[in-house]
């Protein structure tokens, strides 16, 4: 997730309220399917420059997130990020509402069609 302002579909241009723009689009994502910033269980956090924006994304998570735990995160400096981005985002929610019911649904439903295939299916798809 970019740092756009969902509003004007532009870059935000202050760092430390880009990086918060970032985080903030991921919390509405989350919100549109029934989940909150509490049931993401991994971040991945792509940044042009570790040493200067680690600090910023550390405060905006502490203070969206207001308390631990916090999800496992990883950070990375990238050379060069899409549109000259300063940040983005890779998040992985669990959220079991309704329409993550349906998924569950489906993949117990793909599961059965795995465990009658003659061949070793990956675990994930049992």
């Amino acid at each position: 997730m970019q740092d756009v302002d969902p509003t004007t579909n532009t870059l935000v241009q202050d760092p430390q309220t880009r990086i918060r723009r970032a985080f903030l689009n991921i919390r509405l994502i989350a919100q549109s399917e029934g989940a909150s910033l509490q049931d993401c269980v991994r971040l991945t956090v792509y940044v042009s420059d570790l040493h200067r924006f680690a600090p910023m994304v550390d405060k905006v998570q502490a203070e969206l997130w207001s308390k631990p735990p916090y999800p496992p995160r990883t950070m990375v400096e990238i050379q060069r990020l899409f549109d000259d981005d300063i940040v983005e985002i890779d998040s992985i929610f669990l959220c079991l509402g309704e329409k993550v019911s349906r998924t569950l649904r489906r993949r117990t439903a793909r599961r059965r069609v795995a465990a009658s295939l003659p061949h070793e299916v990956p675990p994930m798809l049992r």
